[in-house]
């Protein structure tokens, strides 16, 4: 690669790396209530304010007993029952049994619950059939969490799972942190919006509510900005807007050196152009700066390269930037089903899909790699990195990039 400045190509590790040492100031704190709460970054830690159990409670119905010794069948004295919701029941004494129900407190000098399937109760007298074990069917006070134990970390994100934790601890909201607000922005005179009639020689904008969607599933608040035609002065007051309503300005298109792309110009007269041009196929003209202060990141125009540099470029930061402590994994290893060879100095992203078969994850890279072939996105559900020149055989061991699912944020699932 030539070293003039308009020939020089960072790599993907370079431009992480810059992008990961950018330091990045804290999303503003808001309380959000658990029916709200599950997508959203934890901004505090939360802990137990009590032990769970709170005392010790019957896990299954049955009677509670105070036996003599182990192996005891009875017959025992029946001396009442206890109910989940009860308070505390009276003590029992050594060969004395209490009907008892899943949850309710057991009563002190009890040391099992034995089931109600191995019981015959004959007015004030009951026997078992099994005795059971000292603590069988008890759920000890504390031993599922002790006060103070860890709910949730700052900087997670919270999962459906979490919600009943927190409930469960008397939660009604927690503090988390504001959604980070990104403004996307489509440029070029032949984009149209869908539902409108084409013309000949225009496309419909299908970049800007793909970018929506993916920034959405990040977590992210994604803000419509519209479409900017190829016009200089426009491109420059259209960012200028979007500077001052959101947190990070992204746009797709405009940002390579055609006559009519303006993008990069209409940055560097308000701001300035950190970066751009990366080694990476598809994706080479992406961009980041800042715009008066506000984050930028330009995406390539070509629909499967926005996606490609979003994914693997910009998604890290926004979810730092955004407050996560750590971005899940989204590598799964496969099997490759057929050869491929990258015949470019970039390494090239492939989509492609991953399946079960006999037991084993298969990777098949899809047939159409063209950047603008959308048909192929919507098919895959990972992407697969061969670096330059390399050749991949059939049976290589590889690792697929997640891409996200509705069930993810910002990951693909095995589900």
């Amino acid at each position: 690669m030539g070293k003039q400045e308009n020939d020089f190509f960072m790599t993907i590790e370079e431009v992480l790396a810059h992008l990961d040492s950018i330091t990045c100031p804290q999303q503003a704190v808001e309380m959000v209530s658990l029916d709200r709460l599950v997508g959203r970054i934890a901004a505090e830690p939360v802990y137990a304010q009590f032990d769970m159990p709170d005392l010790d409670r019957s896990a299954m119905d049955g009677y509670a007993l105070a036996p003599v010794h182990d192996g005891d069948l009875g017959p025992y004295q029946f001396v009442g029952s206890v109910l989940a919701g009860d308070g505390q029941p009276a003590a029992l004494l050594p060969g004395q049994a209490m009907r008892i129900t899943t949850g309710a407190p057991v009563p002190a000098g009890a040391d099992r619950v034995v089931m109600q399937e191995y019981a015959t109760q004959s007015g004030l007298e009951v026997s078992f059939s099994e005795a059971g074990r000292a603590g069988q069917h008890i759920r000890a006070h504390g031993s599922e969490l002790s006060t103070g134990a860890q709910l949730v970390s700052a900087g997670e994100r919270i999962q459906p799972l979490h919600i009943g934790l927190l409930a469960a601890q008397g939660n009604i909201q927690i503090p988390v942190y504001r959604r980070l607000r990104v403004g996307v922005l489509s440029t070029g005179n032949e984009l149209v919006e869908p539902g409108n009639t084409l013309l000949p020689g225009q496309i419909y904008d299908c970049n800007r509510p793909q970018l929506l969607a993916l920034l959405r599933n990040l977590g992210c608040e994604a803000i419509d900005l519209g479409r900017i035609p190829d016009d200089a002065e426009r491109t420059r007051t259209g960012l200028q807007a979007a500077a001052s309503i959101v947190d990070v300005i992204l746009s797709s298109g405009g940002a390579s050196v055609g006559e009519a792309d303006h993008v990069r110009d209409a940055v560097q007269a308000q701001g300035e152009i950190a970066f751009w041009r990366v080694a990476i196929k598809p994706g080479k003209p992406f961009a980041y700066g800042h715009v008066a202060g506000v984050p930028f990141f330009a995406l390539p125009g070509n629909p499967v390269a926005a996606v490609v540099t979003l994914q693997i470029l910009a998604r890290p930061w926004l979810l730092k930037r955004s407050g996560l402590r750590q971005a899940d994994s989204m590598l799964i290893p496969a099997s490759l089903e057929a050869a491929f060879r990258n015949r470019d100095a970039r390494p090239v992203y492939l989509r492609a899909k991953w399946l079960v078969r006999s037991g084993e994850i298969v990777v098949q890279i899809l047939e159409q790699q063209g950047s603008a072939e959308v048909s192929s996105l919507a098919a895959a559900n990972c992407l697969l990195r061969c670096e330059p020149w390399q050749s991949l055989q059939s049976g290589d061991q590889v690792n697929c990039i997640l891409l996200p699912d509705s069930s993810s944020n910002g990951v693909g699932s095995l589900n």
